[in-house]
């Protein structure tokens, strides 16, 4: 409920929902009752809670201590408590709860508020997309599994950043796992925005499609072309592929002659691979980029491979 309200009051843009900034804070109420019973025992109230983690600490200690307590036939009194995070307890601060106890008192000067219904249709449609429905469109549309979905909608700039990208035509999937994984972890490196990243979406369908091309690996397009792309954001993808001698090799004749040096060297692996044990061919494709320095297209020496050890 906590996640859902923060993230709320961000897609209105009414609120940061910074916790820990005091921009939201939570107060929480804690009663038990024994199974069975319908009304709740005595509560206690936790204030001031200012983050997640605090408050399911909290709530843990809370319970615990009153179940104590009962199970020890004692009575839980009802107080204000607060909660320490480095003891990760709570404690007593004051035991006035009941109404009277605060002196509450009318205040004459405060007028009642007239809202229109041409106002309400104003905020209404101001109100674009909110969190629920942006999470139900890029996991029920987008394909998105439930947790990529959460992350992404989590901040609304990167969910609006993230629908500018697909609405671009970038592959939803592969470019909510970049973001997560490597783009807004960069952003918060270098304390910049989405408005502020310096790839467009065209430079990053360039990155996409040397990868679905099988130009370049998958894990060192990640890890090299990425960060030279963000340096020079300027530069073609595919040039700053060849100048970092990322471009997979995929030339039949080039692989074929390195998978005919991995089993002449291999005679004893060879037999025993056409004897039944196909898994050795993890062992081959990797003799095989071992040779090729890592430039060699997996699918198409894979399918070299199998064809020559098969004997085709």
């Amino acid at each position: 409920f906590m996640r859902e309200l923060r993230r709320l009051v961000r897609y209105l843009d009414i609120s940061d929902g910074n916790m820990q900034e005091g921009s939201l804070r939570c107060d929480v109420n804690i009663s038990l009752r024994p199974h069975g019973r319908e009304t709740y025992g005595t509560r206690t109230e936790l204030k001031n809670l200012n983050s997640m983690r605090y408050a399911r600490q909290a709530i843990a200690f809370e319970v615990q201590r009153q179940t104590e307590l009962l199970d020890e036939g004692k009575a839980v009194v009802q107080e204000t408590r607060q909660f320490d995070p480095q003891r990760g307890q709570t404690f007593s601060l004051r035991t006035k709860e009941e109404a009277h106890d605060y002196r509450y008192f009318p205040d004459p000067d405060l007028p009642p508020v007239q809202i229109t219904q041409q106002q309400i249709n104003e905020q209404k449609n101001r109100i674009q997309e909110l969190p629920w429905q942006a999470y139900a469109y890029v996991k029920e549309t987008l394909g998105l599994d439930a947790k990529d979905a959460e992350n992404i909608v989590d901040e609304p700039a990167n969910y609006r950043w993230f629908r500018q990208l697909v609405d671009a035509d970038l592959p939803p999937v592969p470019t909510a796992k970049l973001m997560l994984n490597k783009l807004v972890p960069w952003l918060k490196e270098q304390d910049m925005g989405p408005d502020q990243f310096p790839l467009s979406a065209s430079k990053l369908a360039e990155y996409f499609q040397l990868i679905n091309n099988g130009q370049v690996a998958a894990a060192q397009a990640n890890a090299k072309l990425l960060p030279a792309m963000l340096d020079q954001p300027d530069q073609p993808a595919a040039q700053l592929a060849a100048q970092l001698g990322l471009i997979q090799q995929q030339d039949d004749d080039f692989l074929f002659r390195l998978a005919q040096v991995v089993a002449s060297e291999f005679p004893d692996k060879v037999s025993a691979y056409q004897k039944g044990k196909k898994g050795l061919i993890g062992f081959f494709m990797g003799e095989v980029m071992k040779r090729s320095q890592g430039k060699a297209e997996p699918k198409a020496t894979r399918a070299i491979l199998q064809k020559m050890l098969e004997g085709e």
